[in-house]
């Protein structure tokens, strides 16, 4: 009787893998980037209105004013909601993105590892079978050029994920956690 086929009572027995949604660093993560975006659009909307004089047009009148100060005055104080709400936003979707990248990544590396193990024993099978003349230094230099490749591919991989995703140490761990999850 096979994992996925149904039991006596006719449903399906509960899979043993985990669920990609089940993960609570993921929950946590989407619901922090949920509340940064949430703060973030509260705090744009929120946010005091920009004087004319801070916008740089200066009356000959307010500048002639007595006590009238220019430079810091003119500027709105920095609220810390105006400078936090991105942040987490950021910190939440960077681990997301990581976490999505990671599972990826495992995915496509087990795939990968799937197909070039079957190309390797059908090429094994034509050559034992006479059907097909492998040459060895041929296949080791074939071999370096394809890791090589793989390796410069990953560099680029590497400079693209990093300049893409804002906290990096938010999406390292987010893609620890996505391959560990699978």
């Amino acid at each position: 009787m096979s994992q996925d086929s149904p039991n006596s009572q006719g449903t399906t027995p509960p899979s043993n893998r985990p669920s990609l949604w089940k993960s609570k660093s993921l929950r946590l993560a989407l619901g922090m980037t949920l509340v940064g975006l949430v703060i973030w659009i509260y705090s744009v909307v929120t946010r005091p209105p920009v004087s004319e004089v801070s916008a740089g047009t200066h009356h000959a009148a307010s500048s002639l004013t007595p006590g009238a100060q220019s430079g810091a005055s003119d500027k709105p104080a920095t609220r810390v909601v105006d400078e936090a709400a991105p942040a987490i936003f950021r910190l939440g979707s960077s681990f997301v993105a990581g976490f999505f990248l990671g599972w990826l990544s495992r995915k496509f590396l087990k795939l990968a590892i799937l197909v070039a193990g079957a190309v390797a024993l059908g090429a094994y099978g034509l050559h034992k079978a006479g059907v097909v003349s492998i040459d060895p230094d041929a296949v080791k230099s074939t071999a370096d050029q394809g890791l090589g490749a793989v390796r410069s591919g990953l560099e680029s991989f590497k400079d693209f994920v990093f300049g893409y995703v804002p906290s990096a140490a938010s999406g390292i761990a987010g893609m620890f956690m996505g391959i560990r999850r699978s």
